[in-house]
Order: C-alpha cells, then structure tokens, then sequence
C-alpha cells in the first residue's frame, strides 16, 4: 500500500506522556523516511503539532486562524486567540513594553505578545518591567513565576526560567523583568 495522503485524526490523544512522546518521535520519524506522503494530523494538543508538522493550519469555529510554519505561528501569532492556543502568552499593552520612540507605540488596535521564555528576571530597578513574585512553581526542569506588575496590578505575567540559572526566585520578592523588544509580537486581540 502507498498512498498519497496519511489522514491522523487524535492519533495519541490516549497515550499516557512517556508513550506520546515516543510514538510522536515515531511519526516524525516516519514523515523524514516518506518525504512524498502527506501527512494530515488532526490534535487539540499544541505540543503534538509544533513537534509533528511543518505546516500548521489552526482553524477556530470551522475558519482558518492561521497558516504557516510551527515557528512561525508560535513567534508570531496573528491573534490572541492563536497566541494563546500554541502555548502560554503574556498580552501587554504596547506602550508598557515598546521604547518612546517607537511609532507603532500607539497603535490602538494591537497588543504586545511576550512569550513566558522570552523574559529575564533581573535585580530590582534594572529591567524594563517591575514587580513583585507572586507564586513559583517548579516543573523539573523549568520554573514558571507569576510577577505581578507594577504597571498591571490586576495581572499577572508568567515568566519561564531553567532551572539552573542560578538561585530560584522567592514569593514576595521585588524583582525587573527585562526582554529583547524583538521578542515582541504585536497582534489583534
């Protein structure tokens, strides 16, 4: 049998986190070793299709959201609505985290998408952004911090960090957060 077109509907979506992680590895594997067959995988799981595809089409209520590379809809979504999808997202008004002098500053109908991993947190009053640590939660690997803001008090920002960079950050603590202005996405609500 060789057929054109490979149709996945939820194909790990039973599989317990060790399993899916080998059997995705399986399928990309497959895709490598078949360069001619198209693959069409159907999941609800952002991991599985950043891992799996090389084209991502993410539809919201029967409609196209956004086409293109994993990479390119997980750098730069197009909504909050696909930002939000593919991963966690910080959503900043631009004036908060674009300099002065940037034009599109001020641009009512954008918001600033900040990926958790794209955020640094540095003593106090030497980033660009700051707060006071909400909660630390630690996943192995990686900590995610919650830090409320000065600028947003009735919102928190999520920052990602592995965990060996250094010591762990401490609930309460005053912190900056800073970030490279070419990690901001700027999307529609």
């Amino acid at each position: 049998v060789e057929p054109d077109v490979l149709l996945l509907d939820e194909p790990l979506s039973a599989l317990d986190a060790n399993l899916r992680a080998d059997v995705r590895s399986e399928l990309k594997a497959l895709h490598e070793r078949l360069p001619h067959l198209t693959i069409v995988c159907v999941t609800h799981d952002h991991d599985d299709a950043l891992v799996l595809s090389d084209r991502t089409l993410l539809m919201r209520e029967g409609r196209i959201a956004q086409l293109g590379t994993p990479q390119q809809l997980y750098d730069a979504p197009c909504d909050a609505f696909v930002a939000r999808y593919l991963g966690a997202a910080n959503l900043l008004p631009l004036p908060l985290v674009l300099p002065a002098s940037d034009p599109r500053r001020h641009d009512p109908e954008r918001l600033a998408c900040l990926r958790p991993e794209a955020f640094l947190i540095v003593p106090r009053d030497q980033g660009r952004l700051h707060g006071e640590i909400a909660d630390v939660q630690w996943h192995g690997a990686t900590l995610s911090v919650s830090v409320v803001l000065d600028a947003l008090p009735r919102q928190t920002v999520l920052v990602t960090r592995q965990r060996n960079q250094g010591d762990a950050p401490l609930k309460g603590a005053r912190i900056s957060l800073d970030f490279e202005v070419d990690d901001v996405a700027l999307i529609h609500p």
